[in-house]
Order: C-alpha cells, then structure tokens, then sequence
C-alpha cells in the first residue's frame, strides 16, 4: 500500500486541520503585535 498522508500534488491547504491551525497562527501574531509595546522598547538606555 503506497498512500501517504498528503497525497502528491499538495492540496494540504484544503485539510481542515491546517485551516485551523493557520487560524491560530494568525491570531497569535496578531495578539502578539498588539500586545507589544514597540515605543516602550525604544526607551531602554542601556547602563
């Protein structure tokens, strides 16, 4: 039996589980850049 998980010409983007998992991905950094101060950063002087 020769079948594998992802069939040959791709099509991984139509699974379900990776839908959600991108899902999560961007949102994730969306939080994450929202999240973060950029400004705060700028102003750590170093010592």
């Amino acid at each position: 039996m020769n079948s594998s998980l992802i069939p040959p010409h791709g099509g991984y983007r139509e699974l379900k589980s990776f839908q959600h998992a991108e899902l999560v991905y961007d949102c994730t950094v969306k939080f994450c850049d929202q999240s973060t101060n950029h400004r705060e950063e700028k102003r750590i002087v170093p010592i």
